[in-house]
Parts: C-alpha cells; sequence; structure tokens
C-alpha cells in the first residue's frame, strides 16, 4: 500500500510477563521467513502506556481482550482496541481468536501466519481509509 509505509510503527507485546525478553518461537521465525517476513526483536509486556503510544491495539484471542480493557477500567481507549480476526477476509479465517499454535504441529504454525497475513491486509487497508 503506497503511501503509508514510513507511517506505520509496528510493536509486538503480549498480555502476560511469560516471555519478556526471550526471542520470538523458531517454529514461527521458520514459517514466516519462507514467506519472506522477518520476525526480530524479543517479548515484552503490554503496558497502559502503549495506550497512549498507539493508534491502534490488535488482540489475538478474546483472553488478550480481557487483558488490556483491565489496563483501562474506565474504558477510555478501548476504541482503538480491535480482535485481530475481525479484519481477516478469507471464509476459512473467520474465527474469533488466533489459535495459540505452541502445543500443535507445524500446521498451527501455518495457519496463523495464513491468518495473520489475511488479517494485516485488512488492517492496512483500514489503516488506508482512516488516512485519506
Amino acid at each position: 500500500m503506497a503511501g503509508i509505509g514510513g507511517d506505520i510503527e509496528i510493536d509486538s507485546a503480549g498480555t502476560h510477563d511469560y516471555h519478556p525478553g526471550k526471542s520470538p518461537d523458531r517454529r514461527m521465525t521458520r514459517v514466516l521467513a519462507t514467506r519472506g517476513i522477518p520476525n526480530p526483536g524479543s517479548g515484552r509486556q503490554f503496558a497502559a502506556r502503549d495506550f497512549h503510544d498507539f493508534d491502534l491495539i490488535l488482540v489475538m484471542d478474546t483472553e488478550n481482550l480481557e487483558n488490556v480493557r483491565q489496563l483501562d477500567p474506565e474504558g477510555k481507549h478501548m476504541s482503538k482496541v480491535k480482535q485481530m480476526t475481525a479484519f481477516c477476509s478469507l471464509e476459512e479465517h473467520q474465527v474469533p481468536d488466533v489459535p495459540d499454535p505452541y502445543y500443535g504441529g507445524d500446521d498451527g504454525f501455518e495457519f496463523v501466519a495464513d491468518l495473520l497475513t489475511d488479517g494485516c491486509q485488512g488492517v492496512l487497508g483500514h489503516i488506508q481509509s482512516v488516512s485519506q
């Protein structure tokens, strides 16, 4: 999507303190690499300041949504919080949550990568529509 690439800042954070400072899962990194998508960085935990730092906050599942809501008890920032799957367009991706592939096999990581790729296309379309 031409014209918006330099205007987008993307960050990732979990809603639990399981993985701060750790590298991304090697299996997902491998799946993404086959698609030409880099997966650098290390984990960090979502914080209340993120409501001020970002215009759109995407959560992967309903548990993450509830964890984010707890950091905004008055609901002042919830209009910018959306479930990632709400941006998916393909029929096979019409699911309420992005599943956690951690305990499954490689197929789970492939499905999640497909789901997120579809959702990211929808997010980019959304950003483009609101920035015009």
